[in-house]
């Protein structure tokens, strides 16, 4: 990210994507999946990246997380990135089934 806020992770023709994403969304995904910061009908956040606290927008600008795990961990944490595609290659499920690793 640079001083101004903004980072190198924009796309081009932002509006156009943020349209097509939300067409797509509505078409293929549940009304029950709900979007984060879309109040008052005004245009919800499209994160495209991120790297430790920070999260960025398809407009480039960067936003402090504090919702995710952050916190605990942050993200592109080398070493959980790690494990996390060790275990998707093993198996990709949830905790509803049993697995000796879980």
């Amino acid at each position: 990210p640079t001083t101004t806020g903004k980072s190198d992770c924009s796309i081009q023709n932002d509006d156009d994507i943020l349209d097509e994403t939300l067409y797509l969304r509505r078409k293929y995904l549940s009304s029950s999946v709900a979007l984060s910061y879309n109040s008052n009908g005004g245009t919800p956040l499209m994160i495209v990246g991120g790297q430790g606290s920070r999260l960025y927008g398809h407009d480039g600008t960067s936003y402090l997380d504090t919702r995710n795990n952050v916190a605990h961990c942050g993200h592109q944490h080398p070493c959980i990135v790690s494990s996390v595609a060790e275990q998707l290659y093993q198996l990709n499920t949830n905790t509803r089934y049993l697995h000796h690793t879980v």
